[in-house]
């Protein structure tokens, strides 16, 4: 592997456009995978968009471009699943924002 790159006086590196905007969807989804938090839907619409723009890239083989594809389809199928809360997900949010009622009252 080649690891020489040339840094300038602050450390930091150019990187090709298609690199960067594959290691920033690539970052999004590492990111989405650890979150438990409440912009995970924000972050799989950018994954979304990152990918789009990655399948109409030029430099990139249309079999990676088809792979693309196929990833953005299961991207998108997860934020509409997420956007479509379950009963049982309904139940499971409103659990955490009640305390739960004791049997009986004194």
């Amino acid at each position: 592997m080649n690891t020489d790159v040339e840094l300038d006086s602050q450390g930091n590196y150019e990187m090709h456009n298609v690199e960067a905007v594959l290691m920033g969807a690539m970052a999004l989804m590492s990111g989405y995978a650890q979150c438990g938090c409440n912009h995970k839907h924000m972050m799989a619409h950018k994954i979304v968009v990152n990918l789009s723009h990655l399948i109409n890239h030029p430099e990139l083989t249309a079999q990676f471009r088809m792979a693309l594809g196929n990833l953005r389809t299961l991207w998108q199928n997860t934020i509409e699943s997420e956007a479509q809360p379950t009963e049982m997900a309904s139940a499971e949010r409103e659990a955490r924002l009640w305390h739960i009622a004791p049997n009986s009252v004194q």
